[in-house]
Order: C-alpha cells, then structure tokens, then sequence
C-alpha cells in the first residue's frame, strides 16, 4: 500500500463519520418537531352537583400528655423569680 492510499482510506472514514452525524442530527430535528403536545381541559364543577355523603360524626381525639416525648421544650415559659438587690 501507498500512503496516498491510507490517506484517501481516512478521508473516507472521516466523511462517512461526518455523514452519519448530521443524518443522526437531522432525525434528531425532525423528530422533537413532530412531538404531539397534549393539553389538559380544565373542568369547571359546579359546586351543586357535588354530593356529600354524611357518614356519620367524626370520632373524637384523645391526647394523653404521657405520649409527648420529654425532649419538647414547655409551651410557655414561666415568670423568672425576681433578682437579689432589685427593688
């Protein structure tokens, strides 16, 4: 082989390289162009169809102070006692 040869072999490689490339990047614009945008309607409710079912009333909560984990500060804080010497 001729080194005119191995050039003429890379320059063939390069173009073909080349020319997959921009086919790849041309499949690539037609493709994110025909993406089908979908849209959701909004619905308006009116607010007279909407129907509650009354199951009942709602049970009712205990909170037991044993359950409140000790490492939560005081809800409030107490009065401080008054300092030595202050009138």
């Amino acid at each position: 082989m001729k080194d005119s040869d191995n050039v003429k072999f890379q320059d063939r490689l390069t173009i073909g390289f080349m020319a997959v490339v921009l086919l790849a990047a041309v499949a690539a614009i037609i493709g994110s162009g025909k993406k089908e945008v979908v849209t959701n309607d909004i619905e308006v409710l009116d607010v007279e169809e909407i129907l509650i079912i009354d199951q009942g009333p709602l049970p009712e909560i205990e909170i037991e102070a044993e359950v409140l984990p000790e490492i939560l500060p005081p809800l409030f804080e107490e009065a401080l006692p008054p300092l030595q010497g202050e009138v």
